[in-house]
């Protein structure tokens, strides 16, 4: 679990990497960061899967903030659940690409002790 924060995530010269099954709470900048670093290889090929993102879409920047030189068209986002708490109509995230079977705008209810969901949350269309 990630709570507040600049950027939850980095994809730093990452590749072939999967962010998955994981909490992100009001990230206050991005929620992750796609960056190429010169010693190493392009970022790229890698995966943001099977996570719940609650932010507030006044704070948050850019969902996805992407350095030059990336490669932010090889990525794959897949079954992300996402919540604009403060304005759940918008919780559609602007991605890369396109994402399959996300969630948009759905409250997961957070146990404010547990910080995770308190009821099951809805699957995505199938494609």
């Amino acid at each position: 679990m990630t709570l507040g924060g600049e950027c939850a995530v980095a994809f730093t010269g990452a590749t072939e990497c999967d962010f998955r099954f994981n909490m992100i709470e009001q990230p206050e900048k991005w929620v992750f960061r796609i960056l190429p670093e010169q010693r190493f290889a392009r970022c790229g090929n890698n995966q943001f899967t099977n996570n719940i993102v609650v932010f507030k879409s006044s704070k948050v920047r850019t969902i996805v903030n992407i350095g030059p030189d990336a490669e932010p068209k090889t990525f794959k986002f897949r079954g992300n659940h996402w919540f604009a708490s403060d304005a759940p109509g918008r919780s559609r995230p602007e991605l890369p690409v396109a994402e399959t079977a996300g969630v948009y705008g759905f409250d997961p209810d957070l146990d404010p002790a547990t910080r995770v969901p308190r009821h099951k949350l809805p699957a995505g269309p199938r494609r």
